[in-house]
Formats: structure tokens, sequence, C-alpha cells
């Protein structure tokens, strides 16, 4: 296999989803999509024994559910896979992740398990990095109802900024001259918690997104297909 001439533009944040699923299907479709780091996330609505799932112990079998996203779609890197037991500290470390205003370009994370593939495939060296601008994106759809707190206050979600299509958003004005990289954000099928997960996505930077206002909360695997795909037409257009 040759190897591929950059890094994928695309870094996806992912709640833990259900083992099977993640096996079947979610780490085949992420390799097919072409995503360069997957940082798979606790949260508050997923079940916190699942981050001990016995395929994150076993690299060589992480990377035999890779491997046909490759087959299939004819690429050649393997993304990078992190396994993130704090969600609050992953955006720490994501809100000090390098852009194209600075010089240091390494990201390392306080709470993280890193996995490499088994027998990585070629790929452009990790250590030659380049100045990226990053959009910091986390999925939430247009329509919520309200509910109500732990302390019983009522909110809505039109509290929070305006969730934005993907042609709606714009690069940082830094970011001529730059790489263009996304950081993309998807929760669990119950979606992140509403209003203290939310909350601390916005306060780290992220802007929230959605495919459109007519579409409400999506499997998965439907999200992540359609999510990862606009992301990439993003990067390309460079608007």
């Amino acid at each position: 296999l040759e190897a591929r001439a950059t890094r994928p533009p695309v870094d996806l944040v992912l709640a833990m989803p259900l083992p099977r699923k993640l096996q079947d299907s979610l780490l085949a479709s992420v390799t097919m999509l072409g995503v360069d780091r997957l940082l798979i996330t606790n949260g508050a609505k997923v079940d916190h024994s699942l981050m001990g799932f016995h395929l994150f112990r076993n690299s060589r079998k992480l990377e035999q559910n890779m491997r046909p996203g490759l087959e299939q779609s004819g690429e050649t890197y393997l993304p990078r896979v992190s396994l993130h037991r704090r969600l609050d500290r992953l955006l720490e470390d994501l809100a000090r992740w390098p852009d194209c205003t600075s010089e240091d370009l390494r990201f390392t994370s306080r709470s993280s398990t890193v996995l490499e593939p088994y027998s990585p495939l070629p790929s452009t060296p990790h250590a030659e990095a380049q100045p990226e601008s990053r959009l910091l994106l986390v999925a939430h759809p247009h329509s919520a109802s309200k509910q109500r707190d732990g302390a019983g206050e009522e909110w809505s979600s039109s509290m929070y900024p305006t969730t934005k299509s993907f042609s709606q958003l714009h690069w940082p004005r830094e970011s001529k001259g730059c790489a263009k990289r996304i950081v993309l954000a998807i929760g669990p099928e119950r979606g992140w918690q509403e209003p203290d997960e939310l909350d601390l996505f916005l306060e780290h930077g992220f802007q929230p997104v959605s495919l459109a206002p007519s579409i409400g909360p999506l499997r998965t695997e439907l999200a992540l297909s359609a999510l990862v795909s606009r992301a990439h037409e993003k990067v390309s257009l460079g608007e």
C-alpha cells in the first residue's frame, strides 16, 4: 500500500458506543471515512463499565476491526485510537491543542490510554505535523424540548448559541496559509447531557453543528457517516 500524502483532516471525539456496534461496524466506518484521531470518551450517558471493553486491551484485534474499512474504501491510513475516561480533561487538552498560532504541535492527554494499531500501515510520520487552523464542533440537533435540571429549574436549548449547519460555519481569521482541520464530537444516541456536558463543550470553544433544522437525533452509525462526510467537504471547500 502506498502512503497517504497527508494525514486525514478530521479528528473524531466519540462517546463510547455499545461494544458490539463499535466492533461490528463503527471502527470500520471511521477508517473508511478517513479519520486521523479517534478519541473515544466517557460521558454522563455512557455506561462506565464499557470503558474496560476487552477490545481496548488488544491492539491486534482493534486493527482487525479497522481493516475492512481499508479494503472497502482503498484508504491507506489507520486512525490513531485513544480511550479517555474523563470528558472534561479531554476537552481541556483539546482546547490547548496547538493550532496555526502555536509553535508546539504535539498533543498529549492526561487521561487517555493510547491504542496504536498492531502493525501500522505506511503513513505520514506523526512528528511532521504542519500548523493547522481548527474548527471545534459538537453535534447537537436543532430541536430540543424543554427539560428540568437537577435543581428543578426549567431550561431550553434556546439558551445556547444557535446550532449551525456546516455551510454557516467560518474558519478562524488567522487560518490563511494554514492547513485546515475539524475536530468533531458525536455523543451517545441519547445525546450529550444537557445542560452540563453541552456547557462544557461551549466553554472549551466548540460550536454546535447539525445537518439541517429538520433532522433530529440519529443513530450513531448514521450520524457518524453523515457528519464526518460533511466535515471532509467543509475542509476541501476551504470556506
